[in-house]
């Protein structure tokens, strides 16, 4: 910078006011080296470094998200966490009671669940998706209603391949939902090695392990108010745009339940898609996920599974993440 001028035809600088003009931003500094360089003197240079050094700043500042203070998670009271033995077909709740569902329904891959086990029969699977998708369409709110559902892609079974995630889709939009997006995550696939025919087309086996959270809603997408939520600046940079592969999510084990997943998930969903005043649920509770990450962000809930055995162990975690005030 000093070479510069000492090199141009303008007048000799005293080096405070080179010292001065480096600790300034860039784009002051080019401006200032123009009006040198063209023969203004020192006092008019120091004019013009303030004067920009101003206008920067407010353009700084205006091209910044304004700071909104986050609520602190309230404390809920018992009343605002209920857990219940439920029929997803059939759900004692009142019509377009939720603002957002965050679930996981059985996959049809005859998993050992508690009490009853999974649909074993694929035919079964698809009118339960139909049954199911229709129960989710009338919870939500008719306005503003949306639901997060996490199902895998696809399933092979008995040498029968089925797009369970294609399927899933088909019954929520018949069911009056309208899709908006799919997220999708990772899973681990285990010690299989099967590739089909060795070293030739005549049969090749591949297969994603990918598990899918269809995002679909009710009534409109965009919802207008002033609302408090959770979505800092920070985290609604790395949820939204093209992010949408949670990759980076960690897996869950539970030797209660087969086939649990983590807290992360319905946390992160709840934060990018609810209000702190929406009442949040999940028809397919498990362990009780869902619950825990509604307790964490102050977010009222109501779900349950049809298990007895899941439903105690998700009042059981529930009733101490309450104790806690917070999600362990």
């Amino acid at each position: 910078m000093r070479n510069a001028f000492l090199n141009s035809d303008g007048p000799a600088l005293s080096e405070r006011l080179v010292r001065d003009l480096a600790s300034v931003p860039a784009q002051v500094r080019v401006d200032i080296v123009r009006a040198a360089t063209h023969g203004a003197d020192r006092h008019e240079l120091r004019q013009l470094m303030r004067q920009a050094s101003v206008q920067l700043g407010m353009a700084t500042r205006t091209s910044q998200p304004k700071p909104r203070p986050i609520p602190i998670p309230r404390r809920l009271s018992p009343d605002s966490c209920q857990i219940d033995i439920i029929d997803a077909a059939t759900t004692p709740y009142a019509d377009g009671g939720f603002d957002l569902i965050v679930s996981s329904p059985p996959f049809g891959l005859d998993v050992a669940y508690a009490d009853g086990g999974d649909v074993a029969d694929y035919a079964t699977y698809r009118h339960l998706m139909a049954t199911w998708s229709a129960e989710l369409c009338r919870v939500s709110n008719p306005r503003h209603g949306r639901v997060c559902l996490e199902v895998p892609l696809d399933r092979s079974k008995g040498r029968v391949y089925e797009p369970v995630y294609a399927h899933w889709l088909q019954a929520l939009e018949q069911a009056g939902l309208n899709y908006r997006t799919t997220i999708t995550r990772r899973y681990h696939a285990g010690r299989g090695t099967a590739r089909g025919s060795v070293d030739s087309p005549g049969g090749p086996h591949t297969f994603s392990p990918l598990m899918t959270i269809i995002v679909v809603h009710r009534g409109a997408w965009i919802r207008r108010g002033d609302e408090d939520h959770d979505l800092e600046h920070d985290a609604w940079l790395a949820l939204t745009g093209p992010t949408a592969n949670w990759d980076d999510l960690p897996g869950a084990v539970d030797p209660k339940h087969p086939a649990p997943f983590p807290v992360e998930l319905p946390r992160r969903l709840i934060k990018l898609l609810s209000f702190r005043e929406d009442l949040v649920g999940d028809l397919f509770l498990g362990r009780g996920t869902t619950a825990l990450a509604c307790i964490e962000l102050g977010r009222r809930f109501r779900g349950g599974d049809r298990s007895p055995t899941y439903v105690a162990l998700a009042q059981e975690r529930a009733s101490a993440a309450l104790a806690l005030g917070f999600a362990a």
